[in-house]
Parts: C-alpha cells; sequence; structure tokens
C-alpha cells in the first residue's frame, strides 16, 4: 500500500456496513489491537459493584481465551485512532497476532463491541493493523470506526457495498 496516496474514511457500524468490513479486515489484517477499558462501578441501594478490575472473573475469563495470541502490551497515552489524551491518562494496548482462531472469535462478534462482550470484555476500541500500518480503529462510544485505506482498497470496499464518508 503506497502511504502517500492513503486517506481517511469513516465507517459507520450499521448491519450493512459491518459485516462487508470485518469480512475484509479478518482476511487482509494481520494484528489486532484492544484497549484496556477503564473500570467502573454501579451502585445499587447502598452497594457498590466494581468492574473490569484484575480480579474480575469476567475479565480473567476472557484474557484466558485468547492470550495465546497476545504478544505485545504497550502504556500509552494515546487512545482511539492514536489520538493523544494528555500526559495525567495512561492506556494499555493489548497486541495479538490474528490467527484463526482469533478470527473466528472476532468473526462472532460486531466491530464496535463495549466492555460487555464476552470474549473481549473489559476492553475497547479494537484496532485492526497490517504490519505497522493502522487500517482501522473502533471509537466505541461513537459507534464509527477509522479507516485509513488507499484509492484501490476504497473501490474494492466501495463494490462489495460498503459505505465510506471522507474524513476532512
Amino acid at each position: 500500500m503506497d502511504i502517500d496516496s492513503v486517506k481517511q474514511y469513516s465507517v459507520s457500524l450499521d448491519k450493512d456496513s459491518e459485516p462487508i468490513l470485518r469480512s475484509y479486515l479478518l482476511d487482509y489484517a494481520d494484528t489486532f489491537r484492544i484497549t484496556r477499558a477503564e473500570p467502573w462501578m454501579e451502585v445499587h441501594f447502598f452497594k457498590i459493584n466494581k468492574f473490569g478490575t484484575n480480579d474480575d472473573p469476567k475479565l480473567i475469563a476472557g484474557q484466558q481465551t485468547i492470550r495465546k495470541d497476545l504478544f505485545r502490551k504497550v502504556a500509552s497515552h494515546k487512545r482511539y485512532n492514536d489520538v493523544y489524551m494528555g500526559k495525567r491518562r495512561q492506556f494499555i494496548h493489548q497486541y495479538y497476532k490474528l490467527s484463526v482462531d482469533l478470527k473466528k472469535i472476532l468473526n462472532q462478534e460486531t466491530l464496535g463491541f463495549g466492555v460487555e462482550s464476552k470474549t473481549f470484555y473489559g476492553y475497547e476500541d479494537p484496532t485492526f493493523y497490517r504490519g505497522d500500518q493502522m487500517l482501522c480503529s473502533t471509537v466505541t462510544l461513537k459507534g464509527k470506526i477509522i479507516c485509513n485505506f488507499s484509492p484501490s482498497q476504497v473501490k474494492l470496499l466501495m463494490d462489495k457495498g460498503l459505505k465510506l464518508a471522507p474524513v476532512r
């Protein structure tokens, strides 16, 4: 892919576009990144329940399912589409090799999975790479994906029915 011809596009996570994009990414990407969500809590009748902590059984179970494909953890001040969020905020990004097993799991998820996903509980903002090139990054809270595509990729995906909007 010629890096100079790559442009950013936005894709909505609707029922028509999401399966087309997911299929393409699972075929073309070789690396998958997820970001550890910040722990959250719920208050019910004077009882505080904490979720997404290191000892949360759902988080541990999800990590066990995909840990064999983990190859790197990185602490960063960047989030989403590698946007700097300030020096006081730090995010843990985990990088996984897109193995056949992980592709099967991802094919059963939506690309906009949130912290309540079974396998990816406690994680958000899935991002796909080919080599060092970021292909697509999900902004979970906004329900959209930002993609970096060349003109040939855009044509291929639009011919399959994917709706892309250029990012300004």
